[in-house]
């Protein structure tokens, strides 16, 4: 399946432009700018380093799953405000098998694309670590460890409040400040 890929790229280096006017290209209804960041993110994912896979796989698995984002997440982006609030994921992985490389090149991506991300995982179990060289994130350990975790059904609000007083810069050069 990866094969249809191999048109798109020679060695490490993705051919932005062709991938962008092909049939493939599942972004093509967003905004260049959009689409521009979103391929130039792929080719970071695959000359970060930051990634343990064959050779072979590394570049055309990176296009299959940056083609493959989740609709939710490209709203996200759409309104991303880099000045502003940071979005963030969590993971909470209460279960023995290691993240997929799919999984792993996903958060890769959301982290290039500038998401926060933590992996909360009470078990210890390795989750990142088959994939992704130690590099890429720091780890934390409380030496307590959890088992038989249920994972909490999150809420996950429609739209959040803005803060009243704008953040510390508007109170800094706030209009008439003394």
């Amino acid at each position: 399946m990866l094969k249809i890929y191999s048109q798109f790229y020679t060695g490490h280096n993705i051919d932005i432009p062709l991938l962008k006017k092909s049939k493939y290209n599942t972004y093509s209804y967003l905004a260049d700018h959009l689409q521009d960041m979103l391929f130039e993110k792929m080719q970071e994912a695959v000359n970060s380093g930051l990634l343990m896979l064959d050779e072979s796989e590394l570049v055309p698995l990176i296009i299959y799953v940056g083609l493959n984002i989740d609709k939710e997440i490209l709203k996200i982006l759409q309104k991303f405000d880099f000045t502003k609030d940071i979005p963030k994921i969590i993971v909470i992985d209460v279960i023995e098998d290691t993240f997929s490389k799919v999984e792993c090149i996903q958060l890769l991506l959301f982290n290039l694309m500038g998401f926060d991300i933590i992996i909360y995982t009470p078990t210890g179990y390795k989750n990142l670590e088959t994939y992704i060289s130690e590099n890429a994130y720091e780890l934390y350990n409380m030496n307590e460890f959890k088992y038989n975790v249920r994972v909490p059904r999150f809420k996950i609000p429609s739209s959040f409040p803005k803060p009243d007083d704008g953040g510390f810069f508007n109170k800094l050069f706030k209009k008439g400040r003394k």
